[in-house]
């Protein structure tokens, strides 16, 4: 089971992840909404699944801290320095049980595909996005975000 708590202390959100009786399938993953203007970021991802389709920045988590980890992913497959707070989390159980933290945020830098599994990374109209089949639960994920704003 993996339990997401958020808590509001003086206009920062701390994000805690509780992992308990997790099999070694289990993920937990970190995703990037990263907004500039009207755009939004999105990577072509060439490994499975989902190989081929755009999605937000990201991967498996492998450090305790997932907001630098994701830091960390999306400077190494973009390029881009990410800052960002958290926003949201979803929970599937497909092939295999995937907590995904997402965090919304900016960057100044112009993407590149600099990744090993990255092969297109560029910003798109967030009009233009919400048409696109995204990889996973992104297009929700992304029209939960159009709905906050």
């Amino acid at each position: 089971m993996i339990c997401v708590r958020v808590v509001q202390e003086k206009n920062i959100k701390i994000v805690t992840v509780q992992i308990k009786n997790m099999s070694q399938t289990s993920k937990l993953v970190a995703s990037a909404l990263i907004i500039k203007g009207d755009t939004i970021l999105l990577v072509q991802n060439q490994k499975n699944p989902k190989k081929g389709c755009y999605g937000f920045p990201g991967g498996v988590v492998k450090l305790a801290n997932p907001i630098k980890a994701l830091e960390e992913m999306v400077s190494t497959d973009t390029g881009c320095k990410f800052s960002g707070e958290f926003f949201t989390y979803n929970y599937r159980d497909e092939e295999f049980p995937v907590a995904t933290l997402f965090f919304i945020g900016t960057t100044k830098s112009k993407p590149q595909s600099l990744g090993i599994n990255i092969v297109d990374a560029k910003f798109f109209p967030i009009e233009e996005a919400l048409t696109m089949d995204l990889a996973h639960e992104h297009n929700a994920i992304l029209e939960q975000y159009v709905a906050t704003c």
